[in-house]
């Protein structure tokens, strides 16, 4: 017990950098939030003694990069007065010569300082760099099974002799972790961390990075183009940085035009270009909110080799064939706008047109929602069914071109909706569902539509991304509609 109040009070023990907030501070975090301070406060109940060291638990933090596992792990750290003992798998391979015996040294160093820190928070990042033994090829398996075997005995060591250290690992890839790693007992808690969901987490995100400068500025316009790009908190901690780099530059503070430049950076491309880019988009995002899916945003802030983008809620997957219908037609909408708006089709639309043949193909081959019951099997094998069965192919020419011919209807009957929100969207550059809706209602050929009054707030079945120009499509997991390419 003297240990833990030697620990607490002591001002040179290695706790995270002094720029970490405490638990109680951070943004963006959801429940992970809430089960930390739950953690947070055993850790003080042990250190008052009236909680076992032992029934403090070991927690396993899983998700996509940059939502903030180590930060969250540095937080606790500093939350409860406790050093951090920090390693990664890519430090255990560190160096000239990482053969196995000096990779295994730098392992079992790591496990070592945690059981002489303790108490302790010790964290491994990188989990998914011990690869799933299950799938490795026997060669490669001999390999690491030593590695893998002493890290799963190390921890369990751990767990059961050094009372008060709280384990902590990290990963990007949950699914890639061996089956034995994350069994309960090693890690009993698995946390996943999905980033800020909301404009007022990225609002309060904003405001933790930006502390005192900018007291009094409008934060929702940034918040909201966060929300609208799927930022993450690191994302946003980036643009922060970037923003005050842009005023030292100019030799001046820092203004609200710094950040939303980052946000919302300015076009790099003509007038002409973004309107007509603008209104591919708004095609997808009008026709789709028509036929009741949702929409999170609309973008012309350039990705990547992605151009704009709409996107739209995921929920369920569709199933039958008329909901598979309806996403195709959204997905062509955007080709639609560009035929009777643009003047012409663009090659550009490579990912809608590769999207929407894909799910016609797997109607027809993989579904059995066409009359025929034998299946190919995925998506991506009706696609290559069509290169050697010309039949197929034919009735698979034949659906695009009637859906195309149904999106093509429903663009020009709301082009005057199409038209507004394409203006919208050149001016905020970042749109989200209120401005669709907005767009619909000041229009009367759409506001007059009686499919949207009673169709427009249905549960979307699935959902899509439709992007700009310049990105082939990601493979085709299934049938709801992935990011395309236009």
């Amino acid at each position: 017990m003297a240990r833990w109040r030697r620990i607490a009070m002591s001002l040179s023990a290695p706790v995270a950098a002094d720029r970490t907030p405490v638990l109680e501070d951070l943004a963006g975090y959801g429940e992970a939030k809430s089960r930390l301070l739950a953690i947070a406060e055993d850790i003080r109940r042990v250190r008052d003694g009236k909680l076992s060291g032992a029934e403090l638990p070991s927690l396993l933090l899983h998700g996509r990069p940059g939502t903030g596992k180590t930060m969250l792990a540095r937080s606790l750290s500093k939350s409860v007065g406790l050093p951090l003992v920090q390693t990664s798998i890519g430090d255990w391979f560190s160096g000239e010569r990482a053969h196995l015996g000096t990779v295994i040294g730098q392992a079992r160093q790591f496990f070592e300082r945690a059981a002489s820190a303790a108490p302790c928070i010790a964290l491994i990042d990188e989990l998914d760099a011990l690869p799933d033994r299950m799938h490795l090829e026997a060669r490669d398996r001999e390999w690491w099974t030593p590695i893998i075997t002493m890290v799963l005995l190390s921890i369990d060591r751990l767990r059961a002799t050094s009372r008060g250290v709280v384990l902590i690992g990290a990963t990007n890839h949950y699914r890639h972790l061996d089956e034995a790693l994350v069994r309960p007992g090693r890690f009993d808690n698995h946390l996943e961390l999905s980033g800020p969901t909301t404009e007022q987490d990225f609002a309060e995100i904003l405001r933790q990075h930006l502390n005192s400068a900018l007291p009094d500025a409008d934060l929702s316009g940034v918040a909201r183009a966060a929300l609208a790009r799927g930022a993450t908190g690191a994302v946003v901690e980036s643009w922060v940085r970037a923003a005050r780099e842009r005023a030292r530059s100019n030799a001046r503070d820092l203004i609200l035009a710094d950040l939303v430049e980052q946000a919302t950076p300015s076009p790099d491309r003509s007038p002409e270009k973004e309107l007509a880019i603008a209104l591919h988009e708004a095609s997808h995002a009008v026709v789709g909110r028509i036929l009741g899916f949702k929409v999170r945003s609309v973008t012309l802030v350039r990705q990547g080799a992605v151009a704009g983008k709409a996107s739209f809620t995921e929920d369920d997957a569709p199933t039958t064939k008329a909901q598979i219908e309806s996403h195709i037609v959204c997905g062509l909408a955007g080709r639609a706008g560009d035929e009777l708006l643009n003047g012409a089709a663009e090659g550009g639309a490579i990912g809608d047109l590769h999207t929407a043949t894909g799910l016609v193909a797997a109607t027809h081959a993989a579904y059995g929602l066409q009359g025929r019951l034998s299946s190919v099997g995925s998506i991506e094998d009706a696609v290559v069914a069509l290169r050697f069965d010309r039949s197929l192919a034919g009735k698979v020419e034949a659906d695009l071109q009637r859906l195309m011919g149904e999106a093509r209807r429903l663009v020009a009957l709301h082009r005057g909706a199409i038209q507004c929100l394409a203006r919208t969207l050149v001016a905020n550059r970042v749109i989200t569902q209120t401005e669709v809706d907005d767009a619909i209602a000041a229009d009367p050929a759409s506001r007059a539509a009686a499919v949207w009054g009673r169709i427009v707030e249905r549960v979307t079945e699935g959902g899509q991304d439709s992007d700009g120009a310049g990105e082939q499509p990601d493979a085709l997991q299934g049938p709801a509609l992935p990011e395309g390419g236009r």
